[in-house]
């Protein structure tokens, strides 16, 4: 499954890995993988299973890899 987030950035469904809440309860999440605007490098998200678009989190706004996205911190694109 893929999604274009509203800032323009796509996203695709690429797995799902188990999650433990903090109360102790099992969940299983969604891994979402993307590229960044800057060098284009693979980033991945995680959102709860429920989520289908880019409608329920604010992880989709996501776009930069870890390596750019604080140098962003002053900057707006």
């Amino acid at each position: 499954m893929k999604v274009t987030a509203k800032n323009g950035n796509q996203f695709e469904v690429v797995g799902e890995e188990p999650y433990t809440r903090q109360d102790g309860t099992q969940t299983t999440l969604k891994v979402w993988r993307s590229h960044c605007v800057d060098c284009n490098q693979e980033f991945t998200i995680r959102t709860t299973m429920a989520i289908v678009d880019d409608s329920g989190t604010k992880q989709f706004m996501r776009k930069r890899c870890d390596e750019h996205k604080n140098q962003t911190m002053y900057r707006r694109s």
